[in-house]
């Protein structure tokens, strides 16, 4: 399954997958492997395409090795580093992901 397909099954329609969901271990790479992985991925280009996700990005990184080898919540993370909360970026998140898709199909 290629990283286009697998975000295909992911309904960014659907408000019940979302960003606070967390994943162990076993989840992460169980069946559904290839498609967190293009979520994963999908989220990470959607943030580096502009400044504010960038920014964003940076501070959960920097987050993530403050608190090496300790509880960590990169949802949490992100809720404050993103601009208006992780809210607005499930919802910008989404609006791109359906708009890549769109133009995909459209081509």
């Amino acid at each position: 399954m290629s990283k286009n397909q697998a975000i295909v099954k992911f309904d960014a329609t659907k408000k019940e997958q979302n960003l606070r969901t967390t994943f162990g271990r076993p989840a992460w790479h169980g069946d559904q492997r290839d498609r967190n992985y293009a979520i994963a991925w999908s989220l990470i280009h959607f943030l580096l395409q502009q400044s504010s996700g960038m920014y964003a990005l940076r501070d959960v990184i920097q987050q993530a090795e403050k608190n090496f080898c300790k509880p960590f919540s990169a949802a949490e993370a992100l809720n404050q580093a993103y601009p208006e909360g992780i809210e607005r970026l499930e919802k910008d998140w989404r609006q791109w992901l359906l708009n890549a898709c769109t133009e995909k199909s459209s081509v």
